[in-house]
């Protein structure tokens, strides 16, 4: 009977989510049971799977007993005394009442706990980081048992964390099976329409074994659950997958998971923009630093009052070029976004780095590695790097 799975994790999950109702929300499921379990002694026509119907269907079931009992009260020989099926008609409407008030405080809540999420992860600056630690925080932040987070990397569906509250231990058997494999997402159609709608969707549990999450040798870490994509400047680098122990998952659910990934873009566009910039005040670092040796050189060197030969104008030619941003010089050659590669190449940046860094796929960082190295004449990206740097600093020797 599906009442027993609500008897025992569907309600404490709920609970946890409304903790501070009139009455809590494991209590008023508790109380709505047992007025259908009375309703179904009384004869009033409802099945023992009406009974344990779960709290998303709990409304269309006590609105079906009071329909049944008002037509057993107004028979002539009722199953039982009159007073009874009044009094039990009375606890139900009592009962709806509260029903419909819970929804808009689970839905302040939900917004709530969204926010005090976002708020924890904005200490986070590294995107990657950002993205493991989402698992837990929207666990904590939805009051959802298990999440998985995975990142879209060329193409593919790569897994990031996994979280599971109830059983760390198999997320951690979890993850370490799924973190050894790329899935592409053209073979995979529910993600593929998650990125094509960018929206998220409430999966019952048949429809989550369409799922990547699914897998296939063992039995899925999710049953029913909320998928939401996780869309940054009009694409969808990661997904998001949650959903309770119990089972148990509804409207509000997938809508707090979407508001909470909303928050998780934003967050994690805001962390690659601050790299950049990071990256960038470093670049300028440098060059005020290349450019004060230059000066101290030249203000240091001695003056002598000839005709200057060739060799004489190393100095003036090298404390020159250190004024001229090597996009100036690169730029009849380089595209701006190749540019920006070799930049990153230069600090020191993998490809994966790089395409973290401008949030690009790494295939097409590799096509601008490419059309760098051809374009520069360079044999390797060590040859490339060095060429950028010597027209980056100058030659000072």
């Amino acid at each position: 009977m599906r009442g027993a799975d609500w008897s025992t994790g569907g309600a404490a999950r709920l609970a946890r989510k409304g903790a501070d109702a009139p009455r809590s929300t494991a209590r008023l499921d508790a109380a709505a049971h047992t007025a259908l379990a009375r309703a179904a002694e009384l004869g009033c026509g409802l099945a023992e799977g009406d009974v344990g119907d779960p709290p998303a269907a709990l409304p269309a079931a006590l609105r079906h007993a009071a329909d049944d009992l008002a037509a057993a009260i107004s028979r002539r020989d009722p199953p039982a005394p009159r007073a009874a099926l009044v009094a039990l008609l009375q606890d139900i409407h009592e009962l709806q009442c509260e029903l419909r008030g819970r929804e808009p405080a689970r839905l302040m809540q939900a917004i709530a706990g969204a926010s005090e999420g976002h708020a924890r992860l904005r200490a986070v600056d590294d995107p990657e980081e950002l993205l493991r630690r989402a698992a837990e925080e929207a666990c904590r932040s939805c009051g959802l048992d298990r999440c998985i987070v995975a990142r879209v990397e060329g193409g593919d569906w790569v897994l990031v964390q996994a979280h599971f509250r109830d059983d760390p231990a198999g997320a951690q058997a979890y993850a370490g099976r799924l973190r050894r494999d790329r899935v592409s997402l053209a073979r995979s159609p529910l993600e593929s329409e998650m990125i094509r709608r960018r929206t998220a969707v409430l999966l019952d549990e048949t429809a989550a074994q369409r799922s990547i999450v699914a897998a296939r040798d063992a039995p899925p870490p999710l049953a029913a659950h909320v998928a939401c994509p996780v869309v940054v400047a009009d694409r969808v680098i990661a997904f998001l997958y949650a959903g309770g122990s119990d089972h148990c998952v509804d409207a509000l659910d997938r809508d707090a998971l979407r508001w909470f990934a909303d928050g998780v873009a934003d967050l994690y566009e805001r962390a690659v923009l601050t790299g950049r910039l990071r990256a960038q005040r470093d670049h300028v670092r440098q060059m005020a630093s290349s450019a004060a040796a230059v000066m101290t050189e030249l203000c240091e060197a001695d003056i002598e009052l000839h005709i200057s030969t060739n060799d004489d104008s190393a100095i003036a030619s090298s404390a020159t070029t250190v004024f001229v941003a090597p996009e100036r010089r690169l730029e009849s050659l380089l595209t701006r976004r190749e540019l920006e590669v070799l930049a990153l190449m230069a600090a020191g940046e993998s490809n994966s780095g790089v395409a973290d860094r401008l949030v690009i796929a790494e295939g097409t960082v590799k096509s601008h590695v490419k059309h760098i190295l051809r374009k520069l004449r360079a044999a390797n990206r060590a040859e490339a790097v060095a060429r950028y740097l010597h027209q980056y600093l100058g030659d000072h020797g």
